[in-house]
């Protein structure tokens, strides 16, 4: 099911401790990658398991920076981490990627555990809306020990800010499967509306 929601949503942030940054380094991108990989849930694993193919840490890793990093190119990787212990500069998100590389570095944010990931991309439109290509929620994975707790709530609310406040666009896309509830009842409380199924 594709689905859709715009800046009219309104949301709220149910967890606390929980900092939400864009990826800044190559140990970033390492760590998404293994999450992505290890997580039950990820569409990637299954897309491998028909294939019968092993995922690749250090591929996955390496599209996650190359994409990240491409020139004009709309494409972010949100990074959701266990602040408990953070200094309040650890908290602060610096936007170009050279600034958020360093403050990683002096301020040992990279250290923080990681909960959660959302990766955002340009894709083409659904069938239903012809046009130029969209902005697409990516790869939401959360770590099971973090799982229930509204980070996959606060990444997709970082998401929309994103999308919408920094990159002025009016809509924000993604996929979902039908049989994933939880993920359905989730991008429903956003905002999101489905708007084309896939037979």
């Amino acid at each position: 099911m594709l689905a859709t929601s715009t800046p009219l949503s309104a949301v709220a942030t149910l967890t606390t401790n929980v900092a939400v940054r864009r990826a800044a380094t190559a140990a970033c991108y390492d760590e998404c990658a293994t999450l992505c990989i290890t997580a039950r849930s990820t569409p990637y694993n299954n897309f491998l398991a028909n294939l019968n193919q092993q995922p690749n840490k250090n591929e996955w890793a390496q599209a996650l920076a190359k994409r990240d990093n491409a020139k004009n190119v709309k494409h972010a990787l949100l990074l959701a981490k266990d602040d408990t212990d953070a200094t309040d500069a650890a908290r602060t998100t610096p936007q170009s990627t050279e600034t958020r590389a360093a403050a990683a570095a002096v301020d040992g944010r990279d250290a923080l555990p990681l909960l959660g990931c959302v990766e955002l991309g340009m894709l083409p439109p659904p069938p239903t809306r012809p046009g130029a290509d969209v902005v697409y929620v990516a790869n939401v994975v959360t770590a099971e020990a973090a799982r229930r707790r509204g980070v996959a709530r606060r990444l997709l609310e970082e998401a929309e800010a994103l999308v919408f406040d920094e990159w002025g666009f009016g809509e924000v896309y993604c996929k979902v499967a039908r049989d994933n509830i939880p993920a359905r009842r989730l991008y429903d409380q956003l905002g999101f509306r489905p708007i084309f199924v896939q037979q």
